[in-house]
């Protein structure tokens, strides 16, 4: 591998994991006790650590309804 693809890599580590950083801190200074947010988000983020313990979080890893199906064979 050459080492601009290795320098962009750690660069793109970096980057997503100041991303979410920024994302948990928005949510958790934002949501109410009263509230319920919903957040999408891909594969590669790492939200749900960074948020307060007090926020109660429900993950859904795939989505397997039938109209979600049929769209992911296209």
């Amino acid at each position: 591998m050459s080492k601009a693809y290795l320098m962009y890599q750690d660069a793109s580590k970096e980057l997503l994991d100041d991303r979410d950083n920024h994302i948990a801190f928005q949510i958790n200074t934002t949501l109410n006790d009263d509230e319920i947010g919903i957040a999408f988000f891909g594969a590669a983020h790492s939200i749900t650590d960074k948020l307060n313990k007090d926020i109660d979080i429900d993950v859904i890893q795939m989505f397997t309804d039938e109209i979600s199906l049929n769209l992911l064979k296209g």
